[in-house]
């Protein structure tokens, strides 16, 4: 935390973003974990159920034999996903030069790369890969089902990997607007130095994670491999979630 006075003495706080995002780690490590469980346990019982109903000729995992990767090809992978996250972030840092404007919309955006959030961003990566991998594993190996077309992929994709992230906003803001109070917010009532989710956050990632299924079918349809997507993504997308920084300014 970091904050500062000015010449009226008006003190301004500017909150680490890293801090907003521990909440977020725990429900995409959980949601990834849980996801991937769900996958796979189901064809397990579906591959269980023909071999006790001696139908052993349709047991099958031929859907997640794209899991199966060498060192070599996965070196690979993660050299290309750096590369191509740092050509993503050239481009930031250009326009930024030339037009001292970064890319923004709301509360998403992509911030030139400073020293800061490049260390903060290597702790997050290996939690939130977690998630990103598990949905590139679920929109690529399990919601595509036979005779679908791809916009039916995609599209049941981006909802199912943003309705969750939408029920948050909708519980909050109901019970705010009926009670005065906000769902989510302090650890306690008692408690009140702590945050534990700031959901503006949420804002932001919803767009976010509507289009992550979307990019992940789009790369794994010109690469073949449910990896290079994840990684990718989780790259990008966690870089712009640290560097959408929140202040507070008194009033």
């Amino acid at each position: 935390m970091d904050w500062f006075k000015d010449a009226a003495g008006n003190t301004y706080t500017f909150y680490f973003p890293a801090r907003m995002m521990n909440a977020v780690m725990l429900w995409a490590v959980f949601n990834g974990l849980i996801g991937l469980v769900l996958v796979l346990g189901v064809k397990a019982i579906e591959n269980l159920y023909y071999k006790l109903t001696h139908q052993e000729d349709r047991i099958n995992w031929y859907r997640f034999k794209k899991l199966k990767i060498n060192w070599k090809d996965l070196l690979i992978s993660f050299a290309t996903a750096i590369v191509f996250f740092f050509i993503f972030y050239g481009l930031v840092e250009l326009m930024y030069v030339i037009f001292h404007q970064d890319f923004r919309f709301m509360l998403i955006s992509a911030s030139p790369l400073n020293g800061r959030f490049l260390v903060t961003w290597l702790i997050y990566l290996v939690p939130f890969f977690v998630f990103y991998v598990s949905n590139s594993i679920r929109v690529n190996l399990s919601m595509a089902c036979e005779g679908w077309s791809e916009w039916k992929v995609m599209l049941v994709g981006a909802i199912s990997n943003s309705i969750g992230l939408v029920f948050i906003l909708v519980i909050n803001y109901v019970l705010y607007f009926t009670t005065g109070t906000p769902y989510y917010g302090y650890y306690s009532a008692s408690d009140s130095s702590e945050m534990w989710l700031f959901i503006n956050m949420v804002f932001g990632l919803i767009p976010m994670m509507f289009v992550l299924p979307i990019i992940n079918r789009f790369i794994y349809k010109k690469s073949g491999n449910v990896y290079l997507g994840a990684m990718l993504t989780c790259m990008i997308f966690i870089m712009m979630s640290l560097s959408a920084s929140v202040s507070y300014i008194p009033m």
